[in-house]
C-alpha cells in the first residue's frame, strides 16, 4: 500500500512538474574558446573573469515573448492556465561599451597568456599567477587591487581562526559546566557562571596560540612582526606555567614523610617551619644527636624516616655543620620557627 502511494505520488508531481524542455538553455555560464586582446590570445581561464552581469536581448522567438528584459512563454505548460510549466528566461552578458579594454596579468606565451608559476624557491613553490580587469590599469593599480583583495581573505581567514580557537578553549571548561547544572536549585546558575568564567578566561590563551600561529608564519617573511609575537605567545605560555606551579599552589598544603607540612612566617608564636612541627621537632633532636652530642648518623637516620623532608631541613643541617656552636644555632633555628621549647 505504502509502495502504490508513492508511486501515485511520483506519477502525480511528473504531471504537475514537466520536464525541462531540451530546447531551452539551462541556467549557465557560456565563455568562448578563446578570445584575443590586441595579439595575444586569451584562454578559456581568462575569459571566465570577463564580467557577466548586462541584460542583453535579441531576437524574441516563436511562443515567447520579451518582457522588461526577461522573456517569457507558457508553452510548455500542461492543463489549466493554472497549471505550472511557464517558464520566464533572463539572459547576461559583458558590456562590451565598457570592457572593450582589459588588463591581463600572467606569463607571456607568445602569442598566448598563460599562468605565471613561481619557481622552486624558498616559500613561493607552486604559486601561481593569473589575472584579468576590465579597463586599462597600470602594474600599481593591479598589484594594489590584488592585495586588498587578498588582505581582505586573509583578516576573513584570522577572524574566524581566533573564534575557532576560543570556543575550543571555552569547550574545554563544558563538563565543569555540566556538573555544576547537576546540582539542586543552584546548579543552572553556578552552570552560567563557569560558562562565562571560562569565556572571559580563556580568551587569554586563545589570543597567544593565534599569535603564536600568525607569528610563526611572518618570522621568515617579515622577522620584524614575526618574532614580538612569537615572543607574545611564548611569554604567555611561561606565565600560564609559572602560575600552575607556583601561585596555583600558594596556600596548599604539602605532604612530606607521610606528614603534612606548611610554609608560612611567624606570626606571634605560632609555629611556620618548612615541614610539620612534629617533623621538625624529630630534626632538631638528630641534630643535637649528632652535632652537640656526637653521636655519627643522626640526622641520615632521621631522613630515612622522613625523606620528603630533606629537600626542605638540609640547607639548615649545613648552617649547624659549619656553626662554632652547634647547640646555640640549633636553638636559634627552632626559635626562628616558633617553635615552644626548643632550647
Amino acid at each position: 500500500m505504502r509502495r502504490l502511494l508513492s508511486e501515485e505520488g511520483s506519477r502525480w508531481l511528473m504531471e504537475m512538474n514537466p520536464t525541462w524542455p531540451a530546447q531551452v538553455p539551462r541556467s549557465g555560464s557560456y565563455y568562448a574558446p578563446s578570445a584575443k586582446a590586441d595579439v595575444w590570445t586569451l584562454t578559456p581561464q581568462l575569459l571566465m573573469r570577463v564580467p557577466l552581469s548586462t541584460p542583453i536581448t535579441g531576437s524574441t522567438p516563436a511562443g515567447w515573448s520579451l518582457s522588461s528584459n526577461s522573456y517569457e512563454t507558457s508553452r510548455y505548460r500542461i492543463g489549466t492556465s493554472m497549471a505550472p510549466g511557464a517558464m520566464r528566461l533572463k539572459l547576461f552578458g559583458t558590456d562590451w561599451t565598457s570592457a572593450a579594454k582589459v588588463t591581463v596579468l600572467g606569463a607571456n606565451a607568445n602569442p598566448t597568456i598563460e599562468t605565471w608559476v613561481a619557481p622552486d624557491t624558498w616559500l613561493c613553490s607552486g604559486y601561481t599567477l593569473l589575472d584579468l580587469r576590465t579597463g586599462t590599469l597600470t602594474i600599481e593599480q593591479v598589484w594594489e587591487s590584488m592585495r586588498a583583495e587578498s588582505s581582505a581573505m586573509t583578516w576573513v581567514l584570522r577572524v574566524v581562526g581566533f573564534v575557532l580557537c576560543w570556543v575550543a578553549f571555552c569547550l574545554l571548561a563544558g563538563p565543569l559546566e555540566v556538573a555544576a547544572d547537576c546540582i539542586p536549585c543552584i546548579g543552572p546558575c553556578l552552570g552560567d557562571m563557569i560558562q562565562a568564567i571560562a569565556c572571559v578566561v580563556s580568551c587569554v590563551p586563545a589570543t597567544a596560540c593565534c599569535l603564536g600561529v600568525v607569528g610563526v608564519v611572518w618570522v621568515a617573511l617579515r622577522p620584524l612582526i614575526g618574532i614580538p609575537l612569537v615572543l607574545v605567545f611564548v611569554a604567555t605560555m611561561v606565565a600560564a606555567i609559572v602560575w600552575k606551579t607556583h601561585f596555583a599552589k600558594k596556600g596548599k598544603t604539602q605532604e612530606s614523610g607521610g606528614l603534612t607540612h606548611v610554609q608560612g612566617t611567624v606570626v606571634g608564636n605560632a609555629y611556620s617551619g618548612p615541614v610539620h612541627e612534629p617533623v621538625a621537632q624529630g630534626f632538631l633532636m638528630a641534630l643535637r644527636q649528632e652535632y652537640v652530642y656526637g653521636q655519627p648518623g643522626a640526622v641520615g637516620q632521621f631522613f630515612e624516616t622522613a625523606p620528603n623532608a630533606e629537600q626542605y631541613l638540609q640547607a639548615y643541617e649545613e648552617q649547624v655543620r659549619a656553626s662554632g656552636n652547634p647547640s646555640e644555632t640549633i636553638t636559634q633555628i627552632g626559635r626562628s620557627w616558633g617553635m615552644r621549647g626548643s632550647e
